[in-house]
């Protein structure tokens, strides 16, 4: 029997974390969820009895933390400050050095990037508990599990790196490959939603800002929590417009944008968005062809959404808000950072350009696409946490050596 926690940084895992903690539970482990945030913590503790709620408490003798932050998304991405982070940090230590968890545990975090990730990999190597990071693989009913991270620092990504198997794949492969490709472009191309850019109604908004004020009161470091104590500015998310189609006719370069704080472009690349439409800008003119661009429907910098729209009226690119499926299929060519709009282009059979780190530039290869497809992906949703087959968890614990 083995203590398996979840650590839920914000209600974005809950479904996932709760499917999973069921089928460990099946197994006779104990089940401990950790949660900074009294939403998440009423929504769990329905359903489990188990349920850690971490508060920011700091005796006088912590000052600085000693393992290292900087690097986390949350301080490059000014969603927290570093003098908040540090207090974060801290508080964070204190409740591992509490739970005292050793070779007998199992631990389900983050996406490896966040503060407490950076936490949690320095207490495994000390401690020898076991991790795993989780993240949206952008394929419906499909998560993305590895033991170091998630893209580019990932176990996937070293070992795409390294790969150079030459092997190819049985024309039974290919088939179940190809028939694969052709429904999901299908399914695209019908309906191409950005799940995490779902809006909350009214009611939500209620609920959700009244929880975050009972937070602030007592502490508690829910995301919204840190990011007011940090004194940053208030991006609010308002609807992009919609800019209509191509109406261009010279043929064109297609550029996805992510969103502006994205982590894979604040930790995995040298260009940000404004240098990728710099580059691609002229990449595409020198070829003759015109520069169309895709905000991200998630996208809350309205500075950034200014720039692209004078770009627009000074005829410099064109701006589009057709199905990006759609655009990517009638593009000459398909230009990202690092995003999975690469991935999709990939599966579209089009040519694709990568200005990032990102695993998804090695899949152009059809034996690692396939592996990465049908063999590394787990079978559960990342949204909802239903499962396609009951062997997941099983595929889980090899990713943890814990067969």
């Amino acid at each position: 029997m083995k203590k398996v926690y979840f650590f839920i940084y914000s209600p974005f895992r809950i479904k996932l974390y709760e499917s999973i903690a069921t089928k460990y539970k099946e197994k006779g482990n104990d089940i401990y969820f950790v949660v900074q945030d009294l939403y998440s913590y009423f929504l769990i503790k329905r359903s489990w009895n188990n349920v850690i709620l971490f508060r920011m408490k700091l005796d006088s003798k912590y000052t600085h933390s000693e393992i290292n932050i900087s690097q986390s998304i949350d301080i490059l991405s000014e969603h927290v400050s570093f003098d908040v982070a540090n207090k974060l940090s801290l508080s964070f230590q204190k409740l591992l050095n509490q739970l005292k968890l050793n070779e007998n545990c199992l631990v389900f975090a983050g996406n490896g990037y966040h503060i407490q990730d950076c936490i949690l990999k320095y207490y495994q190597e000390v401690s020898g508990f076991k991790i795993i990071f989780s993240e949206l693989s952008n394929i419906d009913g499909k998560t993305f599990f590895d033991h170091k991270g998630s893209n580019a620092s990932s176990y996937l990504y070293s070992f795409a790196e390294k790969y150079n198997n030459t092997e190819v794949l049985s024309a039974e492969k290919i088939n179940k490959l190809n028939v694969w490709k052709k429904e999901y472009t299908k399914n695209k191309t019908c309906n191409h939603n950005v799940r995490q850019a779902k809006n909350k109604n009214i009611r939500d908004k209620i609920i959700w800002r009244s929880f975050n004020l009972l937070d602030y009161i007592l502490n508690i470091p829910s995301f919204s929590v840190l990011k007011y104590k940090s004194n940053f500015p208030n991006r609010k998310s308002t609807a992009i417009k919609d800019y209509g189609s191509y109406l261009g006719n010279k043929g064109y370069y297609f550029l996805p944008l992510q969103v502006t704080d994205d982590s894979q472009i604040k930790i995995n690349s040298d260009y940000n968005n404004k240098d990728a439409i710099k580059y691609y800008l002229e990449q595409s003119k020198n070829n003759g062809f015109d520069l169309v661009i895709k905000i991200h429907p998630a996208e809350k910098d309205q500075q950034f959404i200014k720039y692209i729209e004078e770009l627009v009226e000074n005829k410099m690119v064109f701006i589009s808000s057709e199905n990006t499926f759609k655009l990517m299929t009638n593009a000459n060519k398909v230009c990202v950072i690092n995003s999975t709009a690469g991935l999709e282009a990939i599966l579209l059979d089009k040519d694709v350009e990568f200005l990032g780190r990102s695993f998804y530039s090695y899949l152009k290869n059809d034996s690692l696409l396939y592996y990465y497809i049908f063999e590394y992906l787990i079978n559960i949703d990342f949204f909802s946490g239903l499962y396609s087959d009951d062997v997941f968890l099983e595929q889980i614990g090899e990713r943890f050596g814990d067969k």
